[in-house]
């Protein structure tokens, strides 16, 4: 009898760690996975290209071998991020998009984007476009579908796409934007830094992160917006910027 008991203990004992080291599911997927990612899609019409970057986590961690798809495109992981770049720009149209992510068995998602409309911009203010004495300058432009908002930005001209110049959010769907002297001024705040500059205005939709879009615009944004994307097993943000043709003023000492 002991010799039954002894034989039923080990047996039983063997199952349990047996138990403790199986899948937690039938399908053998984790449970308790949580996503982020964080992305943005930009449409250049002064490079004539697409580019887009996107980084994703499962748990904290980056993913490298996930799916990331932007309007039916593969982003390809590159040091540390999923890259795309098309030309000419022509290549992706305004119009709706989906940005999807999968991890293998794991966990997939698509998300509803919109690449905004072609429209064009103008110094309105000063009109011939020499700016004596580094004063502020007055911008116009025609708006563009799906935008959920417009970006007024300037720099000089020789550090554009640098990660330096001027950027500010302008109110929600308002056409019209003064860039203040201050954007035009040396480091000291008084003496004007004289040269040309280039004027952008960027049309957005959704919420494009803010340090993955500095590598790809002209001047980074202003600040990053809080996330759009809050579901049950994801969250983050992910937007698009389209940049039309620039304009540019020249900056003068005061005559």
């Amino acid at each position: 009898m002991q010799l039954i008991a002894t034989a039923l203990s080990v047996f039983l004992t063997g199952a349990v760690l047996l138990g403790c080291n199986t899948s937690p599911s039938d399908s053998g997927k984790p449970l308790n996975l949580s996503y982020r990612v964080e992305g943005v899609f930009v449409k250049d019409f002064n490079l004539h290209n697409c580019r887009a970057q996107a980084e994703f986590w499962r748990n904290d961690s980056s993913i490298a071998d996930a799916a990331v798809i932007f309007g039916g495109h593969d982003l390809t992981f590159g040091e540390d991020s999923y890259e795309l770049e098309i030309t000419p720009e022509g290549s992706i149209p305004a119009g709706a998009y989906v940005l999807s992510v999968n991890d293998s068995l794991y966990f997939a998602e698509t998300f509803a984007s919109a690449v905004t409309g072609l429209f064009e911009i103008e110094i309105s203010d000063p009109a011939s476009r020499v700016n004596n004495g580094g004063g502020q300058v007055s911008v116009d432009w025609s708006g563009s579908v799906d935008a959920d908002g417009y970006i007024l930005a300037t720099v000089p001209r020789y550090l554009a796409y640098a990660g330096e110049g001027h950027s500010q959010w302008v109110t929600s769907q308002v056409t019209a934007g003064t860039i203040p002297p201050d954007a035009f001024r040396m480091q000291d705040g008084l003496n004007p830094d004289t040269g040309w500059y280039f004027v952008y205005v960027y049309a957005y939709d959704g919420v494009p992160d803010s340090v993955l879009s500095a590598e790809l615009l002209p001047v980074p944004l202003p600040n990053q917006l809080d996330d759009n994307i809050a579901e049950k097993d994801i969250t983050g943000h992910f937007g698009t910027v389209t940049v039309v043709v620039r304009d540019s003023v020249w900056v003068t000492t005061q005559q």
